[in-house]
C-alpha cells in the first residue's frame, strides 16, 4: 500500500480530521494533505509519526527480489 492511502486509510478509521490529525502529529495540515494526495511522500520516520497519532501501528517488511533484476544497471 502507498504512503498517501495508508494515511488517509489510518485517519479515515481513527474518525481524525486532517487538522486534528497534523495536530497529533506535530505536523500541519499541509504536510497531511500533500501526504495524502501523494503530492509529497513522507520519509519513514515521519509516516511511523503520522501512523502513529492515529492509533495504529507501521510494521515493514522485504522480501527477496526477484532473481531477473540486475542491480547494476539501475
Amino acid at each position: 500500500m502507498d504512503p498517501a492511502t495508508l494515511i488517509a486509510r489510518c485517519r479515515h478509521e481513527a474518525g481524525l480530521s486532517q487538522r486534528r490529525l497534523a495536530r497529533l502529529a506535530g505536523t500541519s495540515p499541509a504536510a497531511i494533505s500533500f501526504y495524502e494526495s501523494g503530492r509529497r511522500i513522507p520519509r519513514v520516520d515521519t509516516l511511523t509519526r503520522i501512523v502513529a497519532a492515529t492509533g495504529a501501528t507501521l510494521e515493514l517488511s522485504t522480501t527477496s527480489r526477484p532473481p531477473d533484476i540486475d542491480l547494476a544497471e539501475n
